[in-house]
């Protein structure tokens, strides 16, 4: 797998959790609704992650733009350009290190 698939599928992933997130048939009672993911504390006290969706999606939307940007550099030609490109693929990777699709040689060199 191409590091360019692995960050799509990734940044497509959290898109998707974030979107149901936002959805109001998720929940029976309205009530309950909050556009946000994780600290919060659950029906059992619990604390989870807690995060805004909205901040997600438009992480998602910057994560999308910084992977297009790095591809244009590689298609320069320009070596600079093209090693600035692989390094800032690799610095996104890392995020989903401990995901399955994760392959260890994109590790920063």
């Amino acid at each position: 797998m191409k590091i360019t698939d692995f960050l799509n599928a990734r940044i497509d992933e959290d898109e998707a959790i974030a979107r149901e997130a936002l959805s109001p048939d998720l929940f029976e009672d309205e009530k309950h609704y909050y556009p946000t993911l994780g600290p919060q504390r659950d029906d059992w006290g619990l604390w989870t992650f807690h995060m805004p969706v909205a901040r997600v999606l438009r992480e998602c939307e910057a994560k999308r733009m910084l992977l297009g940007e790095a591809q244009r550099w590689s298609a320069t030609g320009n070596d600079t350009l093209k090693l600035c490109a692989e390094r800032v693929l690799r610095m996104m990777a890392s995020a989903y290190a401990d995901h399955g699709d994760h392959d260890p040689a994109w590790g920063l060199p």
